[in-house]
């Protein structure tokens, strides 16, 4: 069985179908599947009495100390359809669009209008690039493959549907380690790392089917170490040893169902990424309305926290209200001092890539008041 349900890559590709009647289908089609399509049943966590799930944070950001600006389309002419990746890579901005099926770029910096790459994709998730080898590496999920091309305005490319002897089925995410000269991706289904060096060269993978325990979307590289956001069982997986396989399971608090999409009550925490900015640990779930039985499908969706116990015990940060409702975050991306966030609307077309940045007194000292102080 090859399916997320639910999932960006929508087998319509099209808002005008539905979000909430592709998702449902999905959902049948992983229903229906034979007994031997499909990977052993995830635990169902047991319910939680509702007393015990942390209230709405008292200790909210003060609106000072945390500023969400629009980084893509803002002021140009960008339409941006199911967004779900920026990149920093080689002087270029690179967005990776899901349902737009395309690679849209500009120069770093040069706040022009974007360009669009002619590189034929089909629900591109991610992309880097490999200073050793000048190459650009991009997860291309519909077709199941990587793809590596050197120049973003070219349509040349090579590509593999296989590392290390794992066929790959829908890549999601991918990432560089400059430090040891390895490219990494995520085949979310029964999760697997892989890396490479280059396409057939020291190839490797483990499988993390056992510890996330379900659908995987993101792959985080923070100070050094691979992070997995194991979306199915509200888990982050540390790599502490990819050679040995010795990982860390961080459990976040609340968990009520193992499920690909919901919302804070019905099924807690379905991770899409996780990363680390400014002394905080970031993390997006994929909460939608279809999935929310009626519940709050924005609380929580995207939360910031301390340490590793604050997200096992339930003490977060709600950062939830600083996107439109119904707007779903998804990848995350530190760059030169802030950090970047690709979004998109569970309903309208309302996708857009956000910078993040924090500090004291943004708005209050700037204006000159100082009665925030």
């Amino acid at each position: 069985m090859i399916a997320e349900f639910p999932s960006p890559c929508l087998p319509s590709k099209c808002r005008h179908f539905g979000l909430a009647a592709a998702f449902a289908l999905a959902v049948l089609a992983a229903t229906v599947g034979s007994a031997s399509e499909r990977s052993p049943l995830a635990p169902i966590f047991p319910p939680i009495d509702p007393s015990l799930r942390p209230p709405a944070p008292e200790r909210s950001l003060p609106p000072h100390s945390i500023r969400f600006e629009e980084f893509a389309p803002a002021d140009t002419a960008l339409v941006p359809d199911l967004p779900t990746h920026i990149a920093f890579v080689n002087g270029l901005e690179v967005i990776s669009e899901v349902t737009n099926d395309r690679l849209t770029y500009r120069g770093e910096g040069s706040n022009s209008e974007w360009e669009y790459s002619p590189l034929v994709v089909d629900g591109p998730h991610a992309t880097v690039f490999s200073p050793p080898r000048q190459l650009f590496y991009v997860a291309d999920t519909n077709n199941h493959r990587i793809v590596s091309f050197g120049q973003i305005d070219n349509s040349s490319f090579s590509s593999t549907g296989t590392i290390a002897g794992i066929v790959l089925t829908r890549p999601h995410d991918i990432l560089f380690d400059p430090g040891a000269d390895i490219t990494y991706v995520l085949n979310p289904n029964e999760p697997t790392v892989l890396r490479f060096s280059a396409f057939g060269v020291d190839e490797a993978a483990l499988d993390l089917s056992l510890s996330a325990g379900g659908y995987s979307r993101g792959i985080s590289l923070i100070g050094g170490t691979v992070f997995v956001a194991a979306s199915t069982q509200g888990r982050v997986i540390e790599i502490n040893d990819f050679d040995t396989g010795d990982v860390t399971v961080h459990t976040s608090y609340g968990k009520v169902a193992a499920a690909n999409a919901g919302s804070w009550e019905t099924t807690g925490f379905i991770p899409n990424d996780i990363e680390f900015y400014d002394g905080y640990w970031y993390l997006s779930n994929f909460f939608h309305p279809s999935y929310a039985n009626g519940t709050d499908h924005n609380r929580f969706k995207l939360v910031r926290f301390g340490t590793w116990e604050d997200l096992e015990s339930g003490q977060w940060e709600e950062l939830s209200h600083l996107l439109p409702d119904g707007q779903i975050p998804y990848f995350f991306t530190v760059h030169e001092g802030s950090l970047y966030l690709a979004t998109f609307d569970a309903v309208a077309a309302d996708d857009a890539v956000y910078r993040i940045t924090t500090g004291l007194f943004f708005d209050d000292f700037e204006s000159g008041d100082l009665s925030a102080w």
